[in-house]
């Protein structure tokens, strides 16, 4: 409850410790998460998964209709006051991602990633294990739809790298940061390198956690 009581616009991550759309995490709670998010537009919340099967579940308008129980919790919660421009998805200012170590988890779970509604989609490659290549998901607008056979307008907006932390630390290359840092350039798509020793000198001025 504390987000409804700061004036100052902040960003927040949500479920830093945990992850939200674990199976034992049920919708009725999310429902209630969301209302705070929904009642306090003045700041920007950020969920990462390594579940997006059930974030997808759980914004799937067709079989779940989760802004309708978003919206009880939201009245409830501001006796009343509250109301969304339309009742529709994606929350304006609910960011969504998913962490992606290597390839195959990139190809696994970005796919799902980018057929949820979000106001921005966001991939962490963070242990970076391997070469990552996103060039399929930061395709333009036309392409993507000729590729996915659909109308939706969708993409990745930024995406994170870094090594592991840690005593014993598997290894991340420079060389794969780097080559995640091209692909995301040439593609204008939002990047922040968590380790930026050896990145090239045109490092973007927009390449950071304030985006």
């Amino acid at each position: 409850m504390d987000p409804l009581h700061w004036k100052k616009p902040r960003k927040i991550f949500l479920g830093s410790m945990t992850d939200l759309f674990h199976p034992l995490v049920p919708f009725g709670l999310l429902d209630q998460i969301f209302a705070i998010v929904a009642l306090c537009q003045q700041h920007t919340f950020q969920i990462l998964t390594k579940r997006p099967e059930r974030m997808k579940e759980y914004f799937d308008t067709s079989t779940n209709n989760p802004m309708a129980d978003i919206s009880i919790w939201a009245n409830s919660i501001s006796e009343g006051q509250y109301s969304v421009m339309g009742n529709k998805l994606p929350l304006p200012n609910l960011w969504i991602g998913v962490t992606a170590e290597n390839q195959a988890c990139a190809d696994k779970r970005i796919p799902i990633l980018l057929q949820i509604p979000a106001a921005v989609r966001f991939v962490s490659i963070e242990p970076m294990l391997g070469l990552v290549d996103l060039n399929k998901y930061n395709l333009i607008r036309e392409d993507w739809k000729k590729w996915m056979g659909s109308t939706i307008e969708t993409y990745l907006d930024w995406v994170i790298c870094g090594p592991e932390n840690g005593k014993i630390k598997r290894e991340c290359n420079i060389d794969w940061e780097i080559d995640l840092y091209r692909q995301c350039k040439e593609t204008n798509t939002a990047f922040y390198c968590k380790n930026d020793i050896g990145l090239p000198k045109e490092f973007p001025t927009w390449a950071n956690n304030d985006y």
